[in-house]
């Protein structure tokens, strides 16, 4: 589970994004024990026999490529002509022979570089001096190196600003702490083990041309000599990088049981078509998508913390989503959580988890008439109209027009986005009056039908009723009137993020009138929206 995370990856990064010291003079003191034999690295610390673990663990410890262990160790490295920052602690402070061990494992080269050896390097050179120095360790944890101390830990009395061919060393009391970040808080942390789990899962290398070196074609096909993949997680992707160093974040998270809890829930909501192609896969990652996108939260984007937390989600025209307000007050979503401090952000555990279905993913579906998608209709024309006031959607709306005023007409709407849950389906429809204001007062009457997709697969229609058990839909011609026209109706199957012919939700208006009805019913609609309210499922 941990392999992939904890691969290393510097051969991938440019030293300059580790260095912290761009310029020399800024940050360098010339030391007073500056050593002047132009010894390398690796030579300068076979020269402290406090030292001598420290040596044999570089020495062991092999570099990867692309997860890959190569010949080359980390002594060979800081033989070399690149410059290094080293700090290194003394003998008997670590467990040398277990890191050792842990060499002579599939996996244990690295995770030796991501937890020790990572942790004690760095790309560049940084000098302990009276000012405050940032730098990047070569595991990409951020450290600091203030007033003798590196992350808190003492270097040794005379063991500061070392220096050496291309390089600077810093002999310490005790190895230097690693701090997890917040997804290796999740994987390694068994109150969150399901959750880390199913991140993990996502994990994947993607191949990159760009960076490979091709060799030749064959039957057409290139060949590379040198194939190079980049890590990614689609999951992570969408809802936060909580993987990357260089960013700050916060996360809430519930304990196990609760997670277990909320998992389950979630999957209810993304019920594919059985017959999909993938339908299990597709259910399995829109719910980690809808449980993780209003969780994490990027220090970057937010304003005032205590005031707000924002998501990346979040969007000015639909201010009831993906913000919550006085986060750490009572009712808010980390009031009570324990905090954990890692090394790109806070986790925040919850004993209950503070969001709902409907507070968070499973969201009001609004479809503006005017651009609603017609799938098909029938004796009937449709034409978008503007109309400026507070009553009228984003100020238009769609006007249907029968073609023969004695023909019954229909018009069939596609319903996008629709998760398998609970909703009371609405249209709203607007007086005549809002285009022509001597137009005489008449109610349309109509009948509708929802077409959806039932759990074993199979294309259903049902037929919508009144309040009173009956077919027929009068609106009030007076007023902007919002019409149910079926409450509480779940469907079986969702369609979110879904455009094909198995997953085709839609909804159809129908006059119905007859000859005898054509003075008092009009056959003319104003549709300003389709309004699909959420509603906790009564299960």
């Amino acid at each position: 589970m941990m392999m992939k995370l904890l691969c290393a990856a510097f051969f991938t990064l440019h030293s300059s994004l580790f260095t912290s010291c761009s310029d020399w003079d800024d940050h360098y003191v010339e030391p007073e024990n500056q050593v002047s034999d132009g010894l390398t690295m690796f030579q300068e610390l076979q020269k402290h026999t406090e030292l001598t673990d420290f040596s044999e663990v570089l020495s062991k410890t092999k570099l990867l490529k692309q997860h890959h262990k190569t010949a080359v160790s980390y002594a060979d490295q800081l033989n070399g002509s690149q410059s290094f920052t080293v700090f290194a602690p003394v003998n008997g402070t670590f467990d040398k022979e277990s890191l050792i061990k842990q060499l002579s494992t599939d996996s244990g080269d690295s995770t030796v570089i991501r937890s020790f050896v990572g942790n004690h390097l760095s790309y560049g050179i940084t000098s302990s001096t009276s000012k405050t120095s940032e730098l990047f360790l070569l595991n990409t944890k951020r450290a600091t190196i203030e007033g003798g101390k590196v992350l808190g830990t003492p270097i040794v009395a005379g063991g500061e600003n070392i220096s050496v061919k291309g390089g600077i060393l810093h002999i310490l009391e005790r190895p230097l702490p690693y701090r997890h970040n917040l997804y290796e808080a999740l994987l390694n942390d068994e109150r969150y083990a399901a959750l880390g789990q199913l991140i993990n899962s996502y994990d994947e290398d993607e191949f990159s041309p760009s960076k490979s070196i091709a060799g030749d074609m064959v039957d057409g096909e290139q060949l590379y000599v040198d194939s190079v993949f980049d890590e990614k997680n689609v999951l992570l992707d969408r809802v936060g990088q909580i993987a990357v160093e260089d960013s700050s974040f916060i996360m809430v998270v519930p304990t196990a049981t609760e997670w277990d809890r909320v998992w389950q829930e979630a999957l209810t909501y993304y019920r594919f078509n059985p017959t999909l192609d993938g339908a299990d896969s597709l259910q399995r990652l829109s719910a980690a998508r809808a449980l993780l996108s209003d969780a994490i939260f990027s220090n970057r984007i937010q304003s005032s913390p205590s005031d707000s937390l924002k998501t990346y989600d979040y969007d000015r025209k639909y201010p009831q989503y993906h913000v919550f307000h006085k986060p750490f007050e009572e009712g808010g979503i980390l009031h009570g959580a324990v905090a954990t401090e890692c090394s790109n952000g806070t986790l925040y555990t919850a004993e209950k988890w503070p969001f709902t279905p409907q507070t968070t993913y499973q969201r009001e579906i609004k479809i503006e008439g005017e651009k609603a998608e017609v799938m098909s209709y029938k004796l009937c024309t449709y034409h978008n109209r503007q109309h400026l006031a507070d009553s009228v959607s984003e100020n238009s709306y769609l006007d249907i027009l029968y073609d023969q005023s004695t023909k019954d007409w229909n018009i069939t709407f596609k319903l996008q986005d629709i998760l398998s849950g609970t909703y009371d389906v609405c249209v709203i429809l607007l007086p005549l009056t809002v285009y022509d204001p001597s137009v005489q007062l008449k109610s349309t009457k109509f009948t509708a039908e929802i077409n959806y997709i039932d759990a074993k697969g199979k294309a259903v229609t049902y037929k919508c009723l009144n309040k009173d058990g009956k077919k027929d839909f009068l609106n009030d011609p007076a007023r902007v009137d919002t019409l149910v026209l079926a409450e509480d109706f779940e469907f079986p199957v969702c369609n979110y993020n879904q455009n094909n012919e198995k997953s085709r939700i839609s909804l159809t208006l129908k006059t119905g009138i007859n000859p005898s009805e054509s003075k008092k019913y009009s056959r003319e609609v104003f549709l300003d929206c389709i309004y699909l309210r959420p509603k906790e499922s009564k299960k």
